[in-house]
C-alpha cells in the first residue's frame, strides 16, 4: 500500500511539473511582449539602494499568470531570435537588479548580477556602478573602503581606512550569457 501512494505521488508531482513547462512556454511570448524596453545607457548604483521598476503596463492580475517570474521586473534589456534578457529586481540587502537570460520558450539559461562587492560590514563598505551600454557591454565600476578593527574588533580605527577603485568588463555572448 506505501508503495502504491508512493508511486501515485510520484506520478501526480511529474504531470504537474509537466503542465507548469507547458504553460511556461506558452505563455512567455505573452509575458515579454509586455514588457517595456529598457533605455540605455542603463545606469544604476548600489549606492541608492536600487532602482524603480519601468513597467507600467502590466497590472497584478496579469503578472499573477507569469507567477513562475520574479515580480518585480524592471523590463526587457534585449530580445533577438535565440534568446531574451530581462531585468529583474531581487531583493536582499540590496534591491539587486539580476539580468535573466530565457530561451526562446521561457526556459532560464543565466542569471547574471554585477554586483560582487557590494555591501557594508564592520570594516568594510563597497558600492558599485553599473553602466550597461548599447553594446550590450556591462562595465562596473567599484569603491571599497576598509578600516582595520580595534583588538576587539568592535569597532574601527580612525584614520586606518584604505580606499580601492576597480573596473571590470562583461561582454554579452551570441548565446546570452556575460563572460
Amino acid at each position: 500500500m506505501k508503495k502504491s501512494m508512493l508511486l501515485f505521488l510520484l506520478i501526480a508531482c511529474c504531470q504537474c511539473d509537466n503542465s507548469h513547462q507547458n504553460a511556461k512556454g506558452k505563455n512567455f511570448n505573452d509575458y515579454i511582449s509586455h514588457l517595456k524596453e529598457i533605455d540605455l545607457p542603463f545606469v544604476y548604483s548600489s549606492s541608492n539602494l536600487g532602482i524603480q521598476s519601468k513597467i507600467p503596463n502590466l497590472n497584478e492580475n496579469e503578472l499573477s499568470k507569469y507567477k513562475f517570474w520574479n515580480k518585480e521586473t524592471i523590463g526587457k534589456l534585449i530580445q533577438t531570435k535565440d534568446f531574451t534578457i530581462i531585468v529583474e529586481r531581487r531583493i536582499g540587502d540590496y534591491l539587486t537588479p539580476t539580468f535573466i537570460t530565457y530561451d526562446k520558450n521561457g526556459n532560464q539559461i543565466e542569471s547574471f548580477v554585477p554586483y560582487k562587492k557590494t555591501g557594508n560590514d564592520m570594516g568594510y563598505n563597497s558600492i558599485e556602478h553599473v553602466t550597461v551600454d548599447k553594446t550590450m557591454t556591462v562595465t562596473v565600476i567599484d569603491s571599497t573602503t576598509l578600516w582595520k578593527l580595534n583588538s576587539e574588533k568592535t569597532n574601527i580605527i580612525r584614520g586606518s581606512d584604505s580606499l580601492t577603485v576597480g573596473k571590470t568588463i562583461y561582454h554579452l555572448n551570441n548565446n546570452g550569457l556575460f563572460k
